[in-house]
Formats: C-alpha cells, structure tokens, sequence
C-alpha cells in the first residue's frame, strides 16, 4: 500500500495528465466559421429591379469573358438560361491566367471543359443547411464544392469555396454569380 503523500501525489499528477490531455484534444479542434447563408442570396444584397439582369447576361461582362466562352463552347449557357434559380461560382480572368499549361490542356478537350464548368454551377441558392454541411452539390454529378469561412478584418467573414476566395455575389433575375479567383477543378479531375 503506497503512503498517503504518495498516494495524492499520484492521484494529483494522474489528474493533471488527463486535464491538459483534454485541453490539448480541445485545441486539436479546429475552429469552423460559418458564412451567412445571405451572403449567397440575390435576395439578402440591396438592388434595383430596373438595374438586374439575367446571369446569360451579366456573364457578358469581360471579367469573366473566359468563363462565358467556356460556357457556350460546352452548350451550357441553355442550361443557365433555363434555370429559374442558379448558383455561378464565375473564376475570374486572372483565376483561368493562373492554371498551369497541364491543367490549361486539359479543359481545352470539350468533355473535360463541360465536367469543370459544371462543376461551377448550383441549382438553386447555397443555404444555410449547405453551409451546416460544409459543402453544396454542383451540377457535376456526385461532385461537391466544399464551403468555408475565413476570418477577415473588422470580424467579417470572407467566403472560401475548395480553395478559392469569393467576392461580393452579383445578383441577377434568375440567380447569383458569385466570382471566385480560383477556378475550381473536380477531385477526380
């Protein structure tokens, strides 16, 4: 039988092991910031109604004139056309400038093109069980695009979907295009 001096001292160090194994598996956990669910509704942004158009063609605008030739190239722009809501995760020019040549040739064959883009595209707005999920289905089959915040100054949070940043969502009559300044490829891709 141990001394009782032993004995507590034993007692003490055993808890003290298990309290700062709990507070190491505590800070383990990585913290997850929620974006708000507003931040993907055309709705939640202030506009005119005289002023919005429709996504075919705010597409138009030059800063995504890659993404949009891309987009009819691969017949997709009926598809845009024909959704009554959609999501358009739209890489930006300075997003296709920054893939490498491999991944260049790659979407330059007309069925991968098509895979990528649909990859972009959600039916309907991103919602607040898609953010709970961490991620939302794209119009690619079976292919999720994973949905993240990011702390950023005056503790706003920035939008992060895979590995690209979001800008302020664009609203249009029948959607939301929300630039990106990475174009998202397809796990399997």
């Amino acid at each position: 039988m141990l001394p009782k001096s032993l004995f507590k001292l034993t007692l003490l160090t055993s808890i003290a092991a298990v309290g700062y194994g709990a507070i190491d598996s505590v800070k383990a956990q990585p913290f997850f910031y929620y974006p708000s669910p507003s931040f993907f509704s055309p709705f939640a942004h202030g506009f005119e109604s005289e002023d919005v158009v429709d996504l075919a063609m705010m597409l138009e605008d030059k800063q995504f004139a890659t993404f949009n030739s891309g987009l009819q190239q691969a017949d997709l722009l009926e598809t845009i056309e024909g959704e009554e809501m959609l999501t358009v995760l739209a890489p930006t020019e300075a997003a296709f400038a920054a893939l490498s040549p491999t991944q260049k040739q790659k979407i330059a064959d007309p069925e991968n093109l098509k895979r990528v883009l649909q990859y972009h595209l959600i039916e309907g707005e991103i919602g607040e069980d898609d953010i709970k999920r961490r991620e939302v289905a794209t119009l690619l089959e079976e292919k999720s695009v994973a949905i993240a915040g990011v702390p950023a100054a005056n503790n706003q949070i920035k939008v992060k979907l895979n590995d690209a940043m979001a800008s302020e969502p664009l609203p249009a009559i029948n959607g939301v295009i929300i630039p990106i300044d990475k174009v998202l490829i397809p796990q399997d891709f």
